[in-house]
């Protein structure tokens, strides 16, 4: 045809590498960037490499709990996963835009995929470095669930997120990550927004866009939809001694396979209702108490390592009152590592005996055990050794301090859920 033009092969080439070129360009990294290996994540950050390694070791910790807690579900990762940690906020949303065309204003932290580039993107901001933990082991799990959940309703994927977020790690000598605990200040809020009707109902919450969760971010008005979420996968995990607990890994699993997220419930649920599970999840918030891990945690640590320095003067109280008193007599003093922090633990320092040691009834409590985890109600049998200390009647379930070698003279111990 007249007017038509041929463009050489080779100039085709040419030009489409130099496109390529420029795109790869417009997406480089930004100044100062240095890249980590972790065991699971290429970790690519501006932080200092002291900081840098502490958070790839932290969230290599956070992966091992996403892979226990779903080890049962097909499409685990199977290589390093991509993260950016930035020192400014300014950076970040920079990287958002350039990257992803995505506008990042008011957001902590996210995971943004686009077709098969997908990244777990933060910043610290002043925050310090405990927020950064919590914002990576909230978008963390979002990149985890697009592998194995990819039509995970957003409840369920946000509530995922706020429970892995208020999990806690345990990153000192022992390596561990625990969820199940129920903030006292989130617990508080929801009985409050329960009692003045301001839950969003199941009918309603249950089919949130992301459009509408996304303009709350930006509006400020999204952190009830955060707490509803996280209360609602607590329930369906660790209610009423796990009674939906089945049911709930059978919807994932059914997710996991592909199903539409409204079918599997349906199939697991018998019932498109979602108001139905509604009074039993209003009653169970109306009863919750709350746990704080880290401070059941930190008192259980200062029992301990109480109770083995007073096994090595020879002493060896058989009440945990009898071993307080001897540690409030020698003033006694604890320095903790644990959660990334030092902690020093003493009589005086506040909220330490998080739950009562001893005594009797149903509420949770501390107390001396036997090897088996069998709690002496009253005193242990006198001796030469120190006594494993559990918590009793903690949900969703308890923790123990099980010596090692507890006749030796120099006994370890460790921290297990019981």
């Amino acid at each position: 045809m007249p007017g038509r033009q041929h463009i050489p092969l080779r100039l085709l080439v040419v030009l489409l590498l130099s496109v390529f070129m420029q795109s790869e360009q417009a997406f480089s990294q930004p100044a100062g960037m240095q890249t980590f290996q972790t065991r699971f994540y290429e970790l690519n950050t501006d932080l200092d490499e002291d900081s840098a390694r502490q958070l790839g070791a932290h969230m290599d910790v956070v992966f091992e709990a996403y892979r226990k807690m779903f080890e049962r579900f097909e499409g685990l990762p199977t290589k390093r996963l991509d993260a950016y940690i930035f020192r400014a906020q300014s950076t970040y949303l920079e990287f958002l835009m350039k990257k992803f065309g995505m506008d990042g204003t008011g957001s902590g932290g996210m995971f943004i995929q686009r077709g098969n580039d997908g990244a777990l993107v933060v910043f610290e901001g002043g925050q310090g470095l405990a927020r950064v933990r919590e914002v990576l082991q909230h978008e963390g799990f979002h990149q985890f669930a697009a592998m194995l959940f990819p039509g995970m309703p957003l409840w369920a994927n946000e509530g995922f997120a706020e429970l892995f977020e208020k999990g806690v790690v345990i990153d000192g000598e022992i390596e561990e990550f625990h969820v199940g605990a129920i903030p006292r200040s989130t617990l508080l809020q929801l009985q409050r927004a329960r009692g003045e009707n301001k839950l969003l109902p199941f009918d309603s919450f249950f089919l949130v866009d992301s459009a509408t969760w996304s303009k709350g971010l930006k509006d400020g008005t999204a952190s009830l939809n955060y707490m509803q979420a996280w209360s609602l996968v607590h329930f369906f995990l660790y209610a009423e001694n796990a009674k939906w607990q089945s049911d709930f890994l059978q919807f994932l699993s059914l997710l996991n396979k592909g199903m539409d997220w409204q079918q599997a419930f349906l199939t697991v649920f018998k019932t498109s209702d979602y108001s139905e599970i509604q009074d039993e999840y209003v009653q169970w918030l109306d009863d919750a108490r709350a746990t704080d891990h880290r401070a059941i945690i930190h008192e259980l640590e200062y029992l301990a390592t109480g109770m083995y320095a007073l096994h090595g003067a020879g002493i060896h109280p058989n009440t945990l009152q009898l071993l307080r008193s001897q540690l409030k007599s020698n003033k006694y003093e604890y320095e903790s590592h644990l959660f990334g922090q030092t902690t020093n633990l003493s009589e005086a320092y506040p909220g330490l005996f998080e739950l009562p040691l001893e005594g009797a009834g149903t509420e949770p409590r501390i107390v001396l055990a036997d090897d088996r985890g069998r709690p002496y109600l009253a005193n242990a049998p006198p001796g030469s050794r120190p006594w494993n200390i559990r918590t009793l009647g903690l949900e969703p379930f308890d923790f123990m301090v099980r010596w090692k070698n507890p006749g030796r003279r120099h006994p370890t111990f460790t921290l297990e859920k019981f």
